[in-house]
């Protein structure tokens, strides 16, 4: 092997990286405007058109359904925990309670962890969330309850979309 082989192999590589960041690009931009088609073009004009659904020649079905995005941003964190408790939805909380050690420190760790009801250390940490797709999963339904809701609070995002299915 000489310097020149070698050379060309890194220069080889340098390529290779620029196409993957170029395909990876495009990738992503692909992957938008496919977005854009499920959530806005196709359900917009079936809508124009007063369509719930429809097959290609293929037998593809296309469909609109409802769904929705939401989250809970760790600005509104605090009211949107508070809400859920107040109203009876404490349930779908998650909370953590943690305690940051140093390494190699598992002998301490496993002495905290028995004794941690008893022995807060300034290190404990507590934490309380709600899953995303937990949460997910209860707007959507208080929403087909009728319910109110600080779509605020909560980062509510109604939409709609498409789903294929394909024929086998």
């Amino acid at each position: 092997m000489t310097i020149k082989m070698l050379t060309t192999l890194a220069h080889i590589r340098q390529d290779v990286k620029f196409d993957i960041e170029i395909m990876e690009r495009e990738l992503k931009e692909k992957k938008a405007h496919m977005t854009r088609l499920d959530t806005e073009d196709i359900p917009e004009l079936m809508a124009e058109l007063e369509l719930s659904s429809f097959s290609l020649e293929d037998g593809t079905t296309i469909a609109v359904k409802e769904d929705v995005r939401t989250a809970i941003t760790a600005a509104n964190a605090p009211k949107a925990l508070s809400w859920l408790v107040a109203n009876g939805y404490g349930g779908i909380i998650k909370t953590s309670v943690g305690v940051a050690l140093a390494k190699g420190d598992r002998e301490r760790a496993l002495e905290v962890f028995a004794q941690l009801q008893e022995q807060f250390p300034t290190e404990a940490e507590m934490k309380d969330s709600v899953h995303p797709m937990t949460l997910k999963s209860f707007v959507v339904e208080r929403l087909q309850e009728g319910d109110d809701l600080p779509f605020d609070l909560f980062s509510v995002f109604p939409f709609n979309k498409i789903t294929v299915k394909v024929p086998k």
